[in-house]
Parts: C-alpha cells; sequence; structure tokens
C-alpha cells in the first residue's frame, strides 16, 4: 500500500567450499603425522583411519585427524611397523619386524601372537603380504614363512635362492595359492609351495606388485620406473613408461 515499502527476502547461506581437489580427484581432509619411517593405513568400518608410523599405532578421527586413540606397539628391535590389515570387522592385526599382534577395536587391548623365528636386526621382516587366512612375511636373508592366521603356525618355511638382496615386495595372488617375491639384484619369482619359478619380463626388482582380479598377469615396476604387466600364461610384457 501507499508508504510502505517492500521488505527483500533474506539470502540463504553460502555454503562453505571445500579445499579443491587434485587432478586425481582427491581432497585434502588433514594433515597426518609423519613420525618414524613406514606407514600402513587402514580405515574402520566407521570411516575412521588407523595408522602405522614407526612404532606407533594411531587411530584418527576421519573429519579433523584429531588422535581417539594410541598406543606403541612395536619393540626395540623392531623399530617400526611392516603392515596392519583387518582380519575381522574389530581385530587388527599389526606385522611388526619381530612380532605379529592383534589389537581389539576401540580400546586397542592388544597382544602379541606370534613371534618371528629371527632375533637379529638384519634379519628381521622386511615385507609382508596377506590374503584371506595367511600371512606371508620375508627378510633380506631370503626366509621366506606363509602363516595360518587362525593359528599362527607356519605352513611353509623355505630360503629363496639367488643372489643377496633386499626383499622389495610381495604379493598374494587372487586364490591365495601364489605368492610373487620382488627382491633386489634377482628376477621376479612366483613361489608356488615348493616351486620357485622366474617371471619371465622382470629383469630387476619391483618395488610393489599387484595380481590382476583373475590371476592372470603379475603387475609392477623396474628399477628404472618402468611399468610392467606380465602375461604369467605366455609371458608376454608391456611396458608403460
Amino acid at each position: 500500500g501507499p508508504g510502505s515499502s517492500a521488505t527483500a527476502a533474506p539470502s540463504a547461506p553460502t555454503a562453505p567450499k571445500p579445499e579443491p581437489a587434485d587432478k586425481l580427484g582427491y581432497q585434502k581432509l588433514w594433515d597426518g603425522q609423519t613420525e618414524g619411517w613406514n606407514h600402513a593405513v587402514v580405515i574402520t568400518k566407521a570411516g575412521d583411519v588407523v595408522a602405522l608410523s614407526g612404532s606407533a599405532l594411531t587411530v584418527h578421527a576421519r573429519h579433523d585427524g584429531s588422535v581417539l586413540e594410541q598406543m606403541n606397539i612395536c619393540s626395540a628391535i623392531s623399530l617400526r611397523g611392516e603392515s596392519l590389515f583387518f582380519k575381522n570387522d574389530t581385530t587388527l592385526v599389526v606385522v611388526c619386524r619381530d612380532a605379529v599382534h592383534e589389537v581389539k577395536l576401540p580400546g586397542l587391548a592388544h597382544k602379541e601372537v606370534l613371534k618371528l623365528p629371527w632375533t637379529q636386526f638384519n634379519q628381521t621382516a622386511e615385507e609382508c603380504a596377506h590374503t584371506a587366512g595367511q600371512l606371508a612375511v620375508a627378510n633380506n636373508d631370503g626366509k621366506l614363512v606363509i602363516y595360518d592366521t587362525a593359528t599362527y603356525k607356519a605352513k611353509t618355511s623355505q630360503t629363496l635362492s639367488g643372489k643377496k638382496g633386499d626383499i622389495k615386495a610381495l604379493a598374494f595372488s587372487p586364490d591365495g595359492k601364489r605368492l610373487a617375491v620382488s627382491r633386489d639384484n634377482n628376477p621376479v619369482v612366483i613361489v608356488d609351495g615348493s616351486k620357485v619359478s622366474n617371471v619371465a619380463g622382470f629383469t630387476s626388482s619391483s618395488g610393489a606388485l599387484a595380481f590382476s582380479p583373475d590371476g592372470k598377469h603379475l603387475f609392477g615396476a623396474t628399477k628404472s620406473f618402468v611399468g610392467a604387466a606380465i602375461s604369467l600364461s605366455d609371458g608376454c610384457s608391456h611396458y608403460d613408461k
């Protein structure tokens, strides 16, 4: 009416803009800790982050990285943890360089379930791999042991032949019957029970290995950072620089 003036409706609040994603589409949520050597990370069903860094096992809240729980788990001889994985929804398996522990979440109640068969620093575990019901651990002397994670009894134990060289990577095939092993100064090999065979196409060690879902190809990289996909049926190679 006369003398009245229209009042503008209040504008809707502007939602905060998230940090821009990088080229791969990832977003930075928070800065992690950088204590010690070697880091291994798993995600809980609730989305929180469990990190193994040096000798410390830390549970971080997913929304801001705040520390929910923390403990030192690896001993002095270990200096660091090598790997961790979930055995079930609430039980973590933590592989240190000289022992294996099971940790319950939440609460971090833990117990040592396996003392690894080496005690000198230069013989401790360097790499490990796991699949359903199995844990493989190897050291730089070429000692390779595969354990049953239900009992932590050794299923197989052997020493790899070849030149002296650091273990770089282990990977189980999808069916858990074969294990790929990368070692400095030696070709990548496939361990199938007591049979050990060289993988044609890998002429030097690879810092990471993975089988294809059908188990017919092995993926890795050479020392010169050339990616390789090897057909395990015919030995044909494809390199990606």
